[in-house]
């Protein structure tokens, strides 16, 4: 079933700046997240909760913000 990135992150709790999975544009199913993207997206909530915390924000507004995509970015090139 196809279902938009938007509604998945809300359903789960979760908010990503960068998609760490391969998402569907309805003309097939994706594949499954593999096990380096769940590190990716783990990472990125633990800086994401610690800068939130620091600067007074939540988590969902760290990110949507320039240094929630930096962080974002910042783990991608380690990876």
């Amino acid at each position: 079933m196809w279902i938009k990135k938007d509604r998945k992150d809300r359903d789960i709790g979760r908010y990503c700046p960068i998609p760490t999975q391969v998402v569907s544009n309805e003309e097939y199913i994706p594949m499954p997240q593999t096990a380096d993207q769940r590190k990716v997206e783990r990472r990125i909530e633990e800086l994401a909760n610690a800068y939130a915390q620091s600067l007074n924000v939540d988590r969902r507004q760290f990110l949507a913000s320039t240094g929630g995509m930096a962080a974002a970015a910042g783990t991608l090139a380690k990876e």
